[in-house]
């Protein structure tokens, strides 16, 4: 695995493809390409928001702190939206996975 304790901050798109640990990354402004085991303990803001990495399986699937999801490079959406465009994936099996996440979180507060 590639251990990158210095890289702190991405102002794009994150892609990882090998197994890799970022320790102190922090920040990523884009979207979440995840093809790999990635261990991003710190990161707190990707898709230029703050909120926190609920899952990864292909992708990183965002949850940001004003209650919107983020899944590859679909973006902002309620979790009703997430849900309907979650079934056009063409990747079923990943869709699935996310959600089981989106469906456990309780955001009533966000609507």
């Amino acid at each position: 695995a590639g251990k990158f304790s210095a890289l702190e901050e991405v102002t794009g798109h994150l892609y990882i493809s090998a197994d890799a640990q970022l320790p102190v990354l922090t920040s990523v402004g884009g979207y979440l390409d995840i093809r790999a085991d990635a261990q991003l303990p710190v990161l707190s803001i990707a898709y230029g928001v703050e909120g926190r990495l609920i899952a990864i399986k292909r992708w990183g699937l965002w949850y940001s702190n004003d209650f919107k999801w983020y899944a590859g490079c679909q973006g902002q959406m309620t979790k009703r939206q997430a849900i309907a465009l979650s079934k056009h994936w063409e990747d079923q099996e990943t869709a699935q996975y996310f959600i089981g996440f989106i469906e456990k979180i309780d955001d009533s507060s966000a609507e």
